[in-house]
C-alpha cells in the first residue's frame, strides 16, 4: 500500500473480488487495449518470490485518480480491504487457537503426567 492506493498483483485481485483469474486478465487487457487508461501508468513490476523459490517479475495493478480498473467487479475501499483482512484473519486466528499445536498438545500430555505422578506419590 503507497498513499492510500493498493498494489496487487493479477492472483490477489482475483482473489479479493472472488473472480478466475482468466476473468480479471480478460478484463485488464481490454481496458489497456481501448485505451481508457494507459498501462505504463498503472502496473508496476516487481521480482517476487514464489514457493518454488524462484523469483519471478511480477505485474502490480493499481487504481488511478478516478478510474478505476475493475469497475464491473465490485468496488472496495481501502478501509474495507483492510476490514475485510481483519475479519479473515480473525477467522484464521480462531481456526488456529480452537487446535492445538504439535507443541501444545505434547506439553499437555505431559502436565497430565505429572499430575497423574504427583497424585500417586502426594494421595
Amino acid at each position: 500500500m503507497a498513499d492510500e492506493t493498493v498494489w496487487l498483483s493479477l492472483n490477489q485481485i482475483a482473489t479479493l473480488f472472488e473472480r478466475d483469474k482468466s476473468v480479471i486478465s480478460k478484463h485488464l487487457k481490454n481496458i489497456f487495449e481501448e485505451g481508457e487508461i494507459a498501462r505504463e501508468s498503472v502496473v508496476a513490476r516487481n521480482a517476487t518470490t514464489a514457493a518454488d523459490g524462484k523469483t519471478y517479475q511480477v505485474e502490480y495493478f493499481l487504481k488511478l485518480g478516478d478510474h478505476e480498473l475493475l469497475t464491473h467487479a465490485g468496488k472496495i475501499s481501502a478501509e474495507q480491504a483492510k476490514e475485510k483482512a481483519e475479519t479473515e484473519y480473525a477467522t484464521y486466528r480462531r481456526l488456529i487457537d480452537q487446535q492445538p499445536s504439535e507443541v501444545d498438545s505434547h506439553l499437555a500430555d505431559a502436565l497430565q503426567k505429572l499430575e497423574r505422578l504427583d497424585k500417586k506419590q502426594n494421595p
